[in-house]
């Protein structure tokens, strides 16, 4: 046993010191951190009825990544979707998540650096109109050869009325200047009546949505505003 401590507690040291940290570890580290990120993050379309095109494009638009790790990059793509949020399945979409890790040299005695590694997995995530857990199913499944990526072009979201975005447009540009938010309601009843009661709240094709979604929520002060 006095033997084993002499000569394994030293070695135990030399190996700490002088073996670079495993990229291809961190890199399926990191990987399975986006992926958990993505499945939390898709599911926010809770309560909307959309199409899967539209749920591909706003999970790549802006995925949650890990900031805290220097040399490493992330990649993630659509690659399929099929159905719609409130189908008995919910809307499929497959995402290939990529990590790569760069190579980092040590600094010092304890600090003997990092080897370079990769990671991509294919995941397909299940997302449905209303989920209790608020995370959307996934799975990891076979990446196609080749991975070729797909761009996701949604359709505008239906509506009662093929001409309610541009109606909405024309009752704020001819609102007098100084107008306040409790002004656009009123307005915009009666131009557009029941269709506007009927219509969703952004009515405009989702890689828009950032224009039209704020200024549509009737009374709702702007960001920054007080």
């Amino acid at each position: 046993m006095f033997l084993a401590l002499v000569f394994g507690v030293p070695a135990v040291i030399g190996y700490v010191a002088f073996t670079p940290q495993s990229g291809e570890r961190l890199a399926r580290s990191l990987n399975g951190d986006v992926i958990v990120g993505l499945a939390d993050d898709i599911q926010e379309v809770q309560g909307e009825a959309l199409d899967a095109e539209s749920v591909a494009r706003g999970a790549v638009a802006y995925p949650r990544l890990p900031h805290d790790v220097v040399g490493a990059s992330y990649g993630v793509v659509p690659l399929a979707w099929e159905g719609r949020t409130d189908d008995d399945g919910g809307a499929q979409v497959d995402l290939a998540v990529t990590v790569l890790v760069a190579h980092e040299d040590g600094v010092g005695l304890f600090d003997p650096g990092r080897n370079s590694g990769s990671r991509t997995t294919c995941v397909r995530f299940v997302v449905h109109q209303f989920d209790p857990d608020g995370v959307a199913d996934h799975d990891q499944i076979h990446c196609p050869e080749p991975l070729t990526a797909a761009t996701p072009r949604p359709t505008p979201v239906a509506s009662q009325r093929a001409d309610l975005e541009s109606g909405v447009l024309e009752v704020l540009n001819a609102l007098p200047d100084g107008a306040q938010p409790p002004d656009v309601g009123p307005a915009v009843w009666a131009a557009l009546g029941d269709d506007w009661a009927a219509a969703p709240a952004c009515t405009c094709d989702r890689s828009r949505r950032t224009e039209m979604h704020r200024p549509l929520r009737v009374g709702e002060r702007p960001p920054g505003t007080t």
